[in-house]
This record gives C-alpha cells, sequence and structure tokens, in this order.
C-alpha cells in the first residue's frame, strides 16, 4: 500500500474511532433521560430556537478565529475555517484533551495554515475563552466561584494568553523553538475577547431557552443560566479525565440548580443540554461540510 493509502486508511480508522465514541455517548445520553421520572413539558420552538442559539455562538467564535489567524498574518476563508473548527471540534469526544487542537492544527494546515500559527490560535481561543468565562462566572453567577477550579482556570488562562502576546515572552518562545514567533497584536487579542464574552451570553440564553423548553414554569433567570452555564462548561473542560467535559460539567448544573429546579428538574436540564450540544456539534458539521464543498473550496 502505498503512502496515501495509508493515509486514507488512518483517516478512516480515526472516523470509525470518533462516531463509535460519540454514538455511545449519544446513546447513553437518551436512555439516562428516557429513564427519568419527570414529567416533562416540551415546548419545541423554545428547543429549537436554543439550538440555533449555539450555532449563532459557533459562527461569531469561528469568526474571531480568523480575526486571530488575521493577527498572525495567516488567512482562511470563511467556508474552510468553518470546517475546520466544527470538524476539529468533534474531537474533545475522544479520551484526552488535546484531540481538538491537534485536530484544528492538522486541518488547517491542510487549508494553507501554518501549523504553529493554527496551534497557537487555538490555544489563545480557548485560553480567552475560558478567561472571559471566569469573569462571566464571577459576575452572574457568584456563588460558583469558591471553586478552586475556576480560579486556578482563569490564573493558567491569563498566564497562556500573556506568553503568546508579549513581545519579550514571545522572543523567548522564539529561542526554544528555533523560529521566529511573533507576538499577537492586542487588536486581534480583543477581538477574542468580545467574541468569547458574547458568546458566553448566548450559550447562557441558549441554556435558559432550553430549561424553558423543558420546564414552563422553571425559576431561572437568564443571568443565572449564564453564570451556571459558564461554570459548569469550564470545570468540565479542564477536567483532564472528562471526554468533553461530560460528567463534571452536569455535576455542576446539578449542584447549582437543585435549590431552584429541584433535583430531578436539574438533573433532565443538564441531561438534555449534554444531548443538545452533542447534536449541534454533529449537526453543524452537517451543513458546513457540504455547504464548503458546494464553494469548491478543497
Amino acid at each position: 500500500m502505498n503512502r496515501k493509502g495509508w493515509v486514507w486508511l488512518g483517516q478512516a480508522i480515526l472516523v470509525l474511532v470518533l462516531v463509535y465514541f460519540i454514538w455511545r455517548r449519544v446513546s447513553a445520553d437518551w436512555r439516562e433521560f428516557s429513564s427519568l421520572d419527570f414529567a416533562v413539558q416540551a415546548r419545541p420552538t423554545w428547543i429549537v430556537a436554543s439550538g440555533l442559539l449555539v450555532w449563532a455562538s459557533y459562527a461569531l467564535l469561528i469568526e474571531a478565529w480568523r480575526g486571530v489567524l488575521r493577527g498572525w498574518q495567516a488567512q482562511i476563508s470563511y467556508a474552510s475555517a468553518s470546517a475546520v473548527w466544527c470538524v476539529s471540534n468533534l474531537g474533545r469526544y475522544l479520551p484526552g484533551k488535546i484531540w481538538s487542537i491537534a485536530g484544528l492544527a492538522v486541518l488547517a494546515q491542510r487549508a494553507g495554515v501554518n501549523p504553529m500559527t493554527a496551534t497557537a490560535s487555538a490555544i489563545v481561543m480557548q485560553a480567552l475563552a475560558i478567561a472571559t468565562g471566569t469573569i462571566i462566572v464571577v459576575l452572574a453567577a457568584p456563588a460558583s466561584v469558591t471553586s478552586l477550579g475556576l480560579i486556578a482556570a482563569l490564573t493558567v488562562a491569563a498566564g497562556t494568553v500573556a506568553l503568546l502576546t508579549v513581545p519579550a515572552a514571545s522572543k523567548q518562545i522564539s529561542r526554544l523553538l528555533g523560529r521566529n514567533f511573533e507576538s499577537l497584536p492586542p487588536g486581534a487579542v480583543l477581538i477574542g475577547v468580545a467574541a468569547t464574552t458574547l458568546s458566553w451570553l448566548i450559550y447562557g440564553t441558549s441554556f435558559w431557552l432550553l430549561g424553558k423548553g423543558l420546564i414552563p414554569d422553571a425559576e431561572l433567570s437568564i443571568q443565572r443560566a449564564v453564570g451556571v452555564f459558564a461554570s459548569g462548561y469550564i470545570l468540565g473542560l479542564i477536567a483532564l479525565f472528562a471526554p468533553g467535559g461530560i460528567g463534571v460539567r452536569e455535576g455542576v448544573f446539578v449542584a447549582l440548580l437543585s435549590s431552584s429546579l429541584g433535583l430531578a428538574g436539574a438533573i433532565t436540564l443538564s441531561v438534555a443540554s449534554r444531548i443538545l450540544m452533542t447534536l449541534t456539534e454533529l449537526g453543524a458539521v452537517l451543513v458546513v461540510l457540504p455547504l464548503k464543498s458546494r464553494l469548491g473550496e478543497p
């Protein structure tokens, strides 16, 4: 078998492994949701609106990622960036925390972006999301800030952003790598800060809509929904042992929402949120890949 054949085989095996993990996750989530002893009063319009808002957040973050790339003098079309972002995003379902970033670097390289730039941009976006998300939690759900995990996450995220944006630090990175590494301009950082902050607000509103779509009389304000979602998502993100933050994120949701929704209601909403996020991630891939092909992009 030639090199091209081995590459194709490797990609096919990776896809099958990814499909297996996602299918196992969705099946387990659905069984858990079906077994819950809770009277759900589903309102489809609210649930669909919740999913559409998640997609809106993806669209915003993809453009912000392009803005960060432009700060490093790298160009990628929106269609290609969407495909790279959405496909690499599925790597979170594989065990380990590096697959999303590694996948983004590899796919971005195939789209013409320098792999080091692609990797650095993914790290910056992740760090900015953690930093702005923690600030959102402080403002919207202060009770969650007692978590040492959030404090540690903010510290590491701020340090990472500083490392990649301060010229003196970039010079040290260049020496270590043996190649030139430019610091990220302040304008690109501000774009990332604004986009990730707005994305947390959109995600939280989506979470609130989902709650209203399943539990119409739920005592859950948009502000609290934003803070709870950001808190659970960040703690799930930094939990190295949990693929996609599964289990950790939902545990945080239940702990913070049980007092207002009751234990059964909090569990219902947390599991439903997990299912919705998985379906929107899969749906995004099914939308962007055909669109990219239609536009004739490689």
